[in-house]
């Protein structure tokens, strides 16, 4: 091996030309094979002289490194090799690639998901995650993610945005982990848990029978049907404005046999939203009395937790019997002033107007939005004595646990029926068991 050593040497010695930019060395291919036999798997000599490495990545495709000593050349293959066996191995392009790369991918990947949870991943891209997209991804650090955490933690950002926006960055660093650009994702969510700002109180807002008697009597005459009706079936406002006359099940029956005069129900299976227009990934502005506004588009898309049905009240069939009048399967129950879809910010001014011109204060002192209307309906149907399950799925809520946790603490603790109920059933258990002697 010395002596091919000492012959590569020479050979560089005597393979040097002049080129435009300096000497160039240019051994013959005849006499770089003769020195690469020999040599150990996976390593040559190029026509410059250097060693060549190679061997094939986890993705199958051939990765090389040229070098000036077999030492390094070797060295650095065996290092590969193990890297692949190991499940460590990184992409040495990929790996230089920037966050923007794979951000890119992560929206893609998203394609069949809701519009409005691409669209939010946008924003939060627009807004925070950007600040890494220059980064290589396999030189960020767990400590620079962290530093980032504490940064938003301190401009005042909710819990809420900060946990999305590391859980973005996760996921766009999780594309990079699969593209093999790095050998473990640096956004460490257990760690990072721990530097979230602390949750911010969003409790719910409902209106008592007598406050939404008020809101309802100052409400104005196009709005004031939605209000009731939602304040009754506990609709998000993005299924409310798209509520169409061929989802009321007014009469006839269903598949089940189930007599929908006797139980009529609602069914909602879609919703709608308003998206920001983006073209090439940018918010398409447009100039609105010399101010720069983003255009919006109206997406429909399924419900937040997918299609329900929702029981309806004597109160809310009147309306929907209302509303629905002389109409056609297709048309929207509910629209604004000049007929159009009822939009989000025009409702939520209007009731905000009611309110005040009603003097309706909650309990809670917040402001009355669309989804205080949700509240009520809630509040209302578990004071009633309905279960937390029946009313989880008119919410559409994902588990009992969500309506529990939200609701829970606006009702009151009936200690009393709670002790009447297991003394029932100890006298019951009693009787029962001198029965059996």
């Amino acid at each position: 091996m010395a002596d091919k050593r000492t012959r590569r040497v020479q050979a560089i010695a005597e393979n040097k030309v002049q080129g435009a930019r300096g000497s160039l060395i240019r051994i013959p291919a005849q006499e770089t094979r003769a020195l690469s036999k020999d040599l150990p798997d996976g390593i040559r000599v190029l026509t410059t002289g250097k060693y060549q490495a190679r061997y094939r990545g986890a993705d199958k495709k051939e990765v090389a490194g040229n070098f000036d000593s077999l030492a390094d050349a070797k060295d650095w293959r065996t290092k590969g090799l193990a890297s692949v066996s190991g499940g460590e191995w990184i992409t040495p392009k990929a790996g230089k690639q920037n966050v923007t790369h794979f951000y890119s991918i992560f929206l893609s990947s998203k394609g069949t998901r809701k519009a409005s949870t691409r669209a939010s991943t946008a924003e939060l891209w627009d807004n925070h995650v950007s600040a890494w997209s220059d980064y290589q991804v396999s030189k960020i650090m767990l400590n620079e993610v962290e530093d980032w955490v504490k940064a938003l933690a301190a401009a005042g950002y909710s819990q809420s945005l900060v946990r999305r926006c590391v859980l973005t960055l996760h996921g766009i660093m999780d594309e990079a982990l699969r593209h093999n650009a790095l050998k473990n994702n640096p956004v460490n969510l257990t760690r990072l848990k721990t530097l979230y700002p602390r949750a911010s109180e969003h409790k719910p807002n409902p209106l008592s029978r007598d406050e939404l008697d008020s809101l309802l009597e100052h409400s104005s005459n196009v709005y004031r049907d939605l209000t009731e009706f939602m304040a009754r079936t506990g609709l998000r406002i993005s299924e409310a404005r798209e509520l169409r006359v061929k989802d009321l099940r007014l009469s006839g029956k269903s598949v089940t046999g189930l007599d929908y005069k006797k139980f009529p129900m609602l069914v909602v299976e879609r919703a709608c939203v308003e998206i920001a227009v983006r073209v090439d990934g940018d918010i398409v502005k447009k100039n609105v009395n010399g101010k720069s506004v983003s255009v919006y588009e109206q997406i429909v898309d399924t419900p937040k937790s997918g299609a329900r049905m929702v029981p309806l009240t004597p109160m809310a069939v009147l309306i929907a019997n209302r509303v629905s009048k002389e109409k056609l399967l297709e048309d929207l129950l509910f629209v604004s002033s000049n007929g159009a879809r009822v939009g989000k910010r025009g409702f939520g001014t209007s009731l905000n107007d009611a309110a005040a011109r009603g003097q309706v204060v909650t309990s809670c002192g917040q402001s009355v939005t669309p989804h205080s209307l949700r509240d009520t309906f809630a509040t209302q149907a578990l004071l009633s004595g309905a279960s937390v399950i029946a009313v989880s799925r008119a919410l559409g809520h994902r588990d009992p646990s969500m309506t529990l946790t939200r609701y829970a603490g606006l009702l009151p603790e009936d200690t009393e029926a709670l002790r009447t109920g297991l003394a029932v059933a100890e006298r019951l258990h009693a009787s029962q068991a001198r029965g059996k002697s």
